[in-house]
């Protein structure tokens, strides 16, 4: 998402976000015939040379006031932009970095994808399988730091993407196991099931 050293602030990559914000991928862009097709993947990332007027035309096609496309984001969004251009760039780095933090808290896989709100298949294929890898997005990120009471929040889980270090650097230091009253009580916010609990088939 994005080219490497591109201004996240530029008009492409604005609309990129926007796009992402309010779901609507290069299907629904090709669907407004703005565009030849081969373009329309750079259009959605952020990488194609944009100008107002084109800007405009995609918002009348898409049915959006063209506000929705051209406003810089607020705050909390350029958080979650930034995490998720990082998030995209190193997927494993980061899952990896999160499965580490959830680990030394003292979460299995089972506990820490309802956390996250994701299912437990989900985070294995995102750990183990390149061509089913999710993005960890921004929110879920969020809510695992919050659980994990880690103060930095979701970009701890970038922290030292494309840098050589491995994802678990630092992490003893900045995440603390979590007490046994705190882990069950997310086992009854979540609803989850321990591995002793679940029904034998």
């Amino acid at each position: 998402m994005l080219a490497d050293g591109q201004d996240p602030a530029s008009l492409e990559a604005r609309v990129a976000y926007h796009l992402r914000r309010l779901s609507i991928g290069w299907r629904a862009v090709r669907q407004t015939r703005l565009l030849p097709r081969d373009e329309l993947a750079d259009l959605v990332q952020g990488r194609l040379t944009l100008s107002e007027s084109i800007v405009h035309e995609l918002a009348a096609r898409l049915g959006l006031p063209a506000a929705e496309l051209f406003r810089p984001p607020t705050t909390p969004e350029t958080e979650d932009w930034s995490f998720y251009r990082e998030s995209v760039r190193h997927r494993l780095h980061v899952w990896q970095r999160a499965r580490a933090s959830w680990e030394h808290a003292g979460l299995s896989l089972r506990l820490a994808a309802p956390v996250m709100e994701l299912r437990p298949y989900q985070l294995t294929h995102a750990l183990l399988d390149p061509e089913r890898r999710l993005v960890m997005s921004y929110e879920a990120a969020t809510r695992l730091a919050a659980a994990l009471e880690i103060e930095s929040g979701a970009p701890f889980f970038t922290a030292n993407a494309g840098l050589a270090l491995p994802p678990e650097h630092g992490i003893d230091d900045l995440v603390q196991p979590l007490a046994d009253t705190s882990i069950k009580a997310l086992y009854q916010s979540t609803r989850a099931r321990r591995s002793s609990e679940m029904p034998v088939r």
